[in-house]
């Protein structure tokens, strides 16, 4: 709804329609965690259960540790390869 692509920490990190969903050093000023945690509506994730309180106690001490992402490599790794014939 919000343009929000969360398939690689890039467009993740990137945001969407509201800006940044995530302040590195800030969980509890996070967009996203409002979301999974329901103090923003729509609630993550939509049309579906909510995450477990493990779940998001993780990516909160993620988000707290910095919100660091992967590197470059696997970033790069995830890249579709187009098939080339011979």
């Amino acid at each position: 709804m919000g343009g929000l692509v969360m398939d690689s920490y890039g467009s993740l990190i990137t945001g969407g329609k509201h800006g940044q969903p995530i302040v590195p050093h800030n969980a509890d000023g996070s967009r996203l965690i409002q979301m999974l945690e329901g103090k923003m509506q729509p609630q993550m994730p939509f049309d579906s259960d909510p995450l477990s309180d493990a779940d998001i106690a993780t990516i909160k001490a993620w988000i707290n540790a910095g919100a660091i992402g992967p590197p470059a490599a696997a970033e790069a790794a995830k890249l579709p390869v187009p098939m080339a014939a011979p």
